[in-house]
């Protein structure tokens, strides 16, 4: 895995992981304490991906897929469904 590629999957990790706690944040006791080990483990995975990025990119991809299982449902429930979005003023068929 490049460098590149590695930072990229470091970011969005760290970015699944801060939209989780940020979408269940009612439902987490201490959701600071959350948002400080996210971000704790970002940093870690970025200075990871300076020093050794062919480690560092499927660490960061582990935790993305530990993210999405652990929240399945969670993300995708603040998303609007396709059968809910208005329709367009000049676009409605008959």
């Amino acid at each position: 895995m490049s460098e590149r590629s590695a930072k990229t999957m470091v970011l969005v990790a760290g970015g699944m992981m801060f939209a989780a706690i940020a979408i269940k944040r009612g439902q987490i006791a201490d959701p600071f304490r959350f948002a400080w080990a996210a971000g704790a483990i970002t940093l870690f995975l970025s200075v990871l991906a300076d020093i050794a990025p062919e480690v560092a990119g499927p660490f960061a991809l582990l935790v993305l897929m530990a993210v999405y299982w652990k929240n399945r449902g969670v993300i995708g429930s603040v998303l609007p469904k396709a059968n809910e979005t208005p329709a367009t003023a000049g676009g409605t068929a008959q």
